[in-house]
């Protein structure tokens, strides 16, 4: 996911990179953290020291598609939905 996020931004339809997605990238870094930490066998933290948005990201993802659609379908001349 942040793979698509940095590869893929310009896509976004906001003219700033909204918070989300930076948290969404946040969380990488901070598991790898976690991570580095069991290679030298810490394994007392299990997660990222930012947690996984996974609702609002599902939330973010559902938005970002419907959006558009609805918009090229009326760009296209049609009704949503049909």
């Amino acid at each position: 996911m942040r793979g698509l996020v940095l590869t893929h931004a310009d896509l976004l339809s906001e003219p700033v990179m909204p918070p989300l997605p930076l948290k969404l990238c946040a969380h990488v870094p901070g598991y790898e953290m976690t991570v580095a930490r069991w290679s030298q066998s810490g394994y007392d933290e299990h997660l990222s020291a930012v947690p996984f948005p996974s609702q609002e990201t599902a939330t973010y993802a559902r938005m970002g598609f419907t959006e558009p659609k609805r918009e090229q379908a009326r760009l296209l001349g049609q009704r949503h939905g049909g």
